[in-house]
């Protein structure tokens, strides 16, 4: 429900914010002079040699205070949805609410499903530790992108007029 949802939002400000200190690669960035770097595409700066800098992340949903109650969207929606549980234990957070959409076309005014409208997902781009085995066997928790649905909205449908 909506604590879930709250949660999700946390963890996701927590990651956006690592991501933002870390860089782009997911690495942090480390100067070491002309010597054991090269350039990529459009100016990126890539590491040369195989050594990897660790920092140390510490989660603690228990300290996130109160949260601001968001109005419920999602049945008030042209294109209303409901929301599922996804579980992947490979990732971190494992638990995320993945929106589904419940109509295959929109309500129109009066409260009747149309089909000239067709109903889709909005997807966003989040961002999760995947846990993957690093050297000498230990598991390591890499930055990577996940796109999940949060909503549903109202799109016109693709028409292809055949000649």
């Amino acid at each position: 429900g909506n604590s879930a949802c709250n949660l999700f939002l946390v963890v996701f400000c927590m990651l956006a914010a690592l991501a933002v200190l870390m860089g782009v690669d997911g690495l942090p960035r480390r100067n070491s002079g002309k010597s054991g770097t090269q350039h990529g595409k459009m100016g990126q700066e890539l590491q040369t040699s195989s050594a990897v800098e660790s920092v140390n992340l510490l989660l603690n949903i228990s300290t996130t205070g109160t949260s601001v109650q968001v109005p419920e969207l999602s049945n008030r929606s042209l294109s209303p949805w409901t929301y599922s549980t996804i579980h992947d234990e490979s990732v971190f957070p494992s638990y995320m609410a993945e929106a589904k959409c419940l109509l295959t076309g929109c309500w129109n005014s009066a409260g009747e499903e149309v089909m000239d409208l067709e109903s889709r997902p909005i997807y966003h781009q989040v961002l999760v530790l995947k846990r993957v085995h690093g050297d000498r066997g230990a598991y390591v928790y890499k930055l990577e992108t996940k796109s999940i649905a949060v909503g549903c909205t109202c799109i016109r449908p693709v028409v292809i007029e055949h000649k």
